[in-house]
């Protein structure tokens, strides 16, 4: 790259006093393994039947399963007039269009919101049928078992143990009112997609954060900056001076007529280095605190970066939404395992491109606590390459629709919510296309655990 201008280069370096250690991928696995055990423990005790219809209690019928998704599809998607908070509000909608093929290979947002309307449309005609006691949804029955019913990366708590340091972090998981009995892995999907939008975070494009945190979006004056310190993680009274410092600069390039879109790459980092100090009110570079070590992180100058962070994040949504339990599963169809392993993926990268090193981290962290999910949660058996979908997809598309009116999470954050819930809606769909072709009622079991 080339070099910085001499007038910059004096204040450039003093973003390296910020001396974070990296994060250690043996305390994530330390960490995974204790979110197992307790995924397993919850498999592991006996269940109870919820009514008299349910004579078997180590199965739960799929209809009450798939239905369930009605309600938090009429509250999030699509709606006349989307919440505030959703990337599909009227004030950011066109940026949402714009930015969300970058996630969904080049997909757009009207072809996910025509999906959504399809799923939502059919589940609206089988609950009325239902309700008329002639009922079109065929029956299929997957395993129950406890589960934490909210179980997210919010509710990890985690302390330092004495232990050692290949193991010096202790797990408290905490909420534990909606305890009740689900399907089996409907813990893990629901913590995955927590930890996948939740923690794994994309850069925030300076240029955007007028319109993200526009007074129009919001109720109130106070509320931009205080909504902008919670996604940011600074203090409100720094999330304040810098949408004041982004609104001057702003008002300044337009009075002074200047193009931003094509100022050079040092102009631009000149303006981020002035907003962060702007935000920071520090004096001096060399006064600046640990707000300016959160927005140097988000913060980024050019669409590039984000563009960027928005393959590697779809790829990572991708092969969430296509995973499946390759291990501990028993039985087989027709002589193939009874859930096949998904081809490569095409948009794997190619050799010299560097992925986002947030994101990179995040599917690692990811595959970390599935893997180690997988291992300790009891086998299958039966028909579960038919029924995996209702197992999997179904409780990962819940979660992520209520994500999406989280106030905590970045607009780009959400843009990716929105491809992750298209793929999902997808997967759904295409398994109630095939469900009514069975022949019998599908189900999938627990293998018993052999006698010791």
């Amino acid at each position: 790259a080339p070099a910085a201008p001499v007038e910059l280069q004096a204040a450039l370096p003093f973003a390296v006093n910020f001396d974070v250690p990296p994060p250690s991928a043996t305390d994530v696995r330390w960490v995974a393994r204790q979110v197992a055990e307790i995924l397993a423990t919850l498999a592991r005790h006996p269940v109870q039947p919820n009514s008299h219809e349910q004579p078997d209690p180590a199965l739960i019928e799929g209809k009450a399963i798939i239905l369930n998704l009605l309600q938090p599809l009429r509250r999030h998607l699509p709606q006349a007039q989307p919440a505030r908070a959703s990337p599909l509000h009227a004030t950011m909608r066109q940026r949402t269009e714009e930015w969300y093929p970058a996630f969904a290979d080049g997909a757009s947002l009207s072809d996910m919101l025509g999906m959504v309307r399809r799923l939502k449309d059919r589940l609206e005609d089988w609950r009325s049928a239902d309700n008329r006691g002639c009922s079109q949804m065929p029956k299929f029955f997957v395993p129950a078992a406890w589960t934490h019913g909210r179980m997210s990366a919010h509710h990890l708590l985690l302390r330092s143990s004495s232990e050692g340091s290949d193991r010096n972090l202790d797990l408290c998981v905490i909420g534990w009112s909606s305890l009740s009995q689900a399907p089996l892995y409907t813990d893990l999907a629901g913590l995955l997609t927590s930890v996948a939008f939740e923690t794994t975070r994309l850069p925030v494009m300076l240029d955007g954060i007028a319109s993200s945190y526009a007074s129009s979006t919001m109720a109130g004056d106070a509320v931009p900056a205080l909504r902008c310190a919670r996604q940011l993680c600074i203090e409100e009274a720094s999330a304040e001076r810098l949408l004041k410092a982004l609104a001057v600069a702003a008002e300044e390039a337009v009075v002074a007529g200047a193009d931003v879109e094509r100022q050079d790459r040092w102009c631009r980092e000149e303006a981020l280095l002035s907003a962060v100090r702007s935000a920071t009110g520090a004096e001096t570079l060399q006064d600046v605190g640990q707000d300016a070590a959160w927005l140097l992180a988000w913060l980024r100058t050019t669409d590039e970066a984000g563009r960027r962070a928005a393959v590697e994040a779809g790829h990572a949504s991708r092969a969430l939404v296509d995973w499946r339990p390759y291990r501990g599963i028993r039985g087989t169809v027709g002589g193939r395992p009874a859930v096949p392993r998904p081809d490569p993926s095409a948009a794997r990268r190619q050799r010299g491109e560097a992925p986002v090193r947030a994101v990179q981290f995040g599917c690692q962290t990811i595959r970390e606590f599935r893997d180690a999910a997988c291992a300790a949660l009891p086998a299958l058996q039966g028909d579960v390459e038919a029924l995996w979908p209702a197992m999997w997809s179904v409780p990962c598309l819940s979660r992520a629709l209520e994500l999406l009116d989280d106030d905590t999470l970045p607009w780009l954050q959400k843009v990716w919510l929105l491809s992750f819930v298209g793929q999902l809606v997808e997967r759904i769909l295409e398994f109630l296309d095939q469900l009514p072709l069975a022949k019998d009622p599908l189900c999938v079991r627990i293998v018993a655990a052999a006698a010791t």
